[in-house]
């Protein structure tokens, strides 16, 4: 049986259109006791840090108050929460004020909180790929509901951030970062889907109005897309915007991993589309510029370590606040008057970049990595 995955065009981030559109995915897809009166349902936006909507880091606000409407109209009791990588308070309002979603949820009788605030618990990944047990949250456990928000990114790690790796956010702070030392792109990417299938969401709608396009998930650029969709199954939600992002079928590991163990439908010919013409809502984007190099092949032993995309501190923007030291898998940083880097141990995980607030950290190219990320496009082509 095939997946469906409903397209709607959403040019502007303008309340009335956004909810528009939201609301088609809504009525296209679930059926009316998707939520019926008494039921907890978690909604799970990016909330990778708190910079503002319009670096198009984070689920824009008006996407999630558009969902939290329409879950409070079918008589839920909603509840908005996340856990960034890093400790940003105990306040769950230090994690939603600066990126627009306790102001645009002002009026609604909608809960926000840090989902370590309610613990974790050992979950078996129905066919485990690196992680038999994921140390889920508790609260999106006990959700009778999960509504998925992830934001259309590129990623440095996995090359694209969508559905599947949104939900990563549900996992432990200390066992994500641990996972981030099992190796780069198709460890990591096994590793996310491991957390995916533990607690698979019953609804994901992906903010595509703007997505991230270079260096993401957070140092990117925006760029004008202007696609909401959505899917009951979020591998296939991921594959239909991949497709319009410019990424090809085998690309993304997340996907590929996942479907493989069948937690969803990746092949764009057994999808069901519906809504808009997909062909009218794709735009070529550019890629984070990091050398995924176990796509190598038999070439990975000659280039490791001499191609390298290392984390680099300016030092001119640093504030030395601690939050890179402390999502470090490798323990390579130390803070002193600025954030230091040990390059013995830095594992090139590129968790730093995305915990720093300031965008003080950059990155650091060896000479042969122009040379390894051309030959990384020959052998895509050709492939």
């Amino acid at each position: 049986m095939s997946s469906r995955v409903h397209l709607v065009s959403c040019p502007a981030y303008d309340r009335a259109a956004v909810r528009a559109a939201v609301e088609q995915c809504w009525q296209a897809l679930l059926p009316p006791d998707f939520i019926t009166p008494g039921m907890t349902v978690l909604l799970k936006p990016n909330v990778i840090n708190d910079m503002a909507p319009e670096r198009a880091v984070c689920t824009h606000p008006e996407v999630v108050r558009a969902v939290a409407e329409l879950a409070l109209e079918a008589g839920g009791q909603v509840v908005v929460a996340d856990q960034p990588g890093y400790a940003l308070t105990e306040d769950p309002s230090a994690a939603f004020e600066r990126n627009g979603m306790l102001r645009a949820c002002a009026d609604l009788p909608v809960t926000f909180e840090l989902l370590a605030r309610g613990g974790y618990r050992e979950v078996a990944a129905p066919q485990a790929y690196r992680l038999p047990a994921v140390q889920y949250a508790t609260r999106a456990l006990e959700a009778d509901r999960i509504i998925n928000l992830p934001k259309a990114k590129t990623h440095s790690q996995t090359l694209f951030t969508g559905a599947i790796k949104n939900m990563f956010g549900a996992m432990a702070p200390k066992q994500r970062i641990e996972s981030h030392l099992f190796g780069r792109y198709w460890a990591l990417s096994e590793a996310v889907v491991d957390c995916y299938g533990a607690r698979r969401p019953d609804f994901s709608l992906m903010d595509a109005v703007d997505v991230m396009e270079g260096m993401g998930p957070t140092q990117g650029q925006p760029r004008r897309l202007g696609m909401i969709a959505a899917s009951t199954d979020g591998v296939a939600l991921d594959v239909v915007t991949q497709q319009a992002l410019g990424f090809g079928p085998e690309e993304v590991a997340t996907t590929v991993v996942a479907a493989n163990v069948g937690l969803g439908t990746r092949t764009l010919a057994q999808i069901e589309l519906s809504g808009a013409d997909l062909a009218g809502l794709t735009h070529h984007i550019r890629r984070a510029p990091v050398v995924q190099i176990e796509r190598l092949g038999p070439l990975v032993k000659l280039f490791r370590g001499l191609v390298t995309a290392r984390p680099k501190v300016e030092r001119r923007l640093c504030e030395a606040c601690g939050a890179c030291a402390g999502i470090c898998p490798g323990k390579a940083i130390r803070i002193e008057d600025y954030a230091r880097i040990d390059y013995d141990r830095c594992v090139e995980c590129f968790c730093c970049q995305e915990a720093c607030p300031h965008d003080a950290i950059t990155l650091k190219r060896s000479r042969l990595y122009g040379v390894a990320q051309r030959l990384q496009k020959l052998l895509s082509r050709n492939a």
